[in-house]
């Protein structure tokens, strides 16, 4: 599967352009306006725009927005949230690899995920696991 970035907003982002920028956030913040976020597309027609997660393999319509900026903002949020759920995930030593495929997950299954880490936070943290039954999207 080919690779699709998992950034690090702590850091600069990439590229000359943001040499010499002391403020990270300053920087992610006309990144984000600039770019759309790895792995995923907007789009702008004479009507509307819209975003969507497109890479080898993979592919999930988003929402469409009334303009590209908006459809952008949208799709780093699906991002964003996305990228947060894999930084607990993989702390977790799951059994297979869930990025970059966890960004076609739909707002449904991560709010699932995020609710059975929370029911089950005390028994992860200690390792007793195995017994648990996860959601699908984690089998």
């Amino acid at each position: 599967m080919d690779s699709v970035a998992l950034l690090d907003f702590t850091s600069l982002p990439s590229g000359s352009e943001y040499i010499g920028w002391v403020s990270p956030a300053r920087a992610w913040a006309k990144h984000k306006a600039e770019n759309d976020p790895p792995g995923m597309q907007t789009f702008v027609t004479s009507k509307e725009s819209w975003w969507r997660v497109a890479f080898p393999g993979h592919y999930h319509a988003g929402t469409s927005h009334s303009t590209q900026a908006a459809a952008r903002a949208a799709a780093w949020r699906w991002y964003e949230a996305r990228a947060e759920l894999y930084s607990i995930l993989r702390k977790l030593n799951p059994p297979r690899e869930f990025w970059p495929v966890l960004l076609t997950w739909l707002d449904e299954q991560v709010a699932e995920v995020n609710q059975f880490l929370t029911d089950n936070a005390d028994v992860i943290m200690f390792g007793g696991a195995d017994g648990l039954t996860f959601p699908e999207v984690l089998r």
